[in-house]
């Protein structure tokens, strides 16, 4: 089985997330990195410009590219 990978560009990154304490969890990627992510993973959506953009959680991203 094979699946389909995608490369993207990180834009925006939000703040963090609660753990299981309530201690906010800092994201471990930064805005200008490329990650690879699986197809059907995140939501797509338009933004201005008719420019295209994928929201992911950090667990559905599969690697960081150097």
């Amino acid at each position: 089985m094979h699946c389909m990978l995608f490369a993207l560009q990180v834009v925006a990154v939000g703040s963090g997330k609660a753990n299981e304490k309530g201690d906010v969890v800092k994201p471990t990627l930064n805005k200008g990195d490329t990650v690879l992510y699986q197809k059907y993973s995140g939501v797509d959506f338009e933004g201005e410009n008719e420019r295209q953009y994928v929201v992911l959680k950090e667990n559905d991203i599969l690697a960081a590219l150097a």
